[in-house]
């Protein structure tokens, strides 16, 4: 990410949810290099076909060709949902890039949940080997001090177990098993379709690589990287 790009005012053709939602991130966030990625969310001219896009309606019935979801129970009229999803697309990538939601390899994936698992099981298999010992062989002053000992150890085995069981799967889509495109690249492109589909129905991949290349400076993101991502072929 450029730090040289000068300031310029927000377009005429960004969204006023759009706006409000940058400058709030703006001032929730004051490193610089934060700041040019809004810069460019705001106002690189590719985004005026991205909103355009996601506003796009019918021209005999008005309706929206891409609704979002109204949620149950709200009292917000559909073109107050519509601006407050396109709100949150740019809540979305923005913190998607922020905590560096990269794509992981296949293979990278059984041998860290393999050894973590191996550590579950040795931990377990130590506790239970000393929990006979300890009433044997600690003085009485010492039994309780050593009984929390063993309880740490399946603690840190439970928890261990845990973040073994919150690994992504092989088939989810944000796992890929080739190096076409880097993996922040076709992370950061997946998650916008998976919300896209939440949101409006559809993944919108061509949106979703838009988006991507102009928040990441490439050119790499393509409508086949998302879509062939879901179909787990890439």
């Amino acid at each position: 990410m450029r730090e040289d790009e000068t300031p310029i005012e927000t377009p005429s053709w960004v969204p006023p949810s759009v706006k409000a939602e940058i400058e709030s991130l703006r001032r929730q966030d004051t490193n610089n290099e934060h700041s040019v990625l809004l810069k460019r969310l705001e106002a690189h001219p590719k985004m005026q076909d991205v909103w355009r896009e996601l506003s796009k309606r019918d021209r005999i019935s008005r309706a929206y060709f891409y609704p979002a979801k109204m949620p149950s129970g709200t009292a917000l009229s559909i073109d107050q949902i519509q601006n407050l999803a396109l709100a949150e697309t740019i809540r979305v990538v923005y913190h998607a890039i922020l905590d560096d939601r990269r794509s992981v390899r296949a293979d990278e994936i059984e041998p860290q949940k393999s050894r973590l698992l191996a550590d579950v099981m040795a931990l377990r298999r130590i506790a239970d080997g000393l929990c006979p010992l300890i009433k044997h062989f600690s003085p009485s002053e010492d039994l309780s001090l050593a009984q929390s000992h063993v309880q740490g150890m399946l603690h840190a085995a439970n928890w261990l177990e845990a973040l073994a069981n919150h690994f992504v799967s092989p088939d989810d889509p944000n796992v890929m098993r080739n190096e076409r495109v880097p993996p922040l690249v076709r992370g950061i492109q997946v998650i916008l379709a998976a919300f896209f589909m939440e949101t409006f129905g559809k993944r919108l991949d061509g949106l979703a690589a838009a988006i991507t290349n102009i928040a990441l400076e490439t050119d790499q993101a393509t409508e086949r990287v998302s879509r062939s991502a879901f179909s787990k072929r890439y």
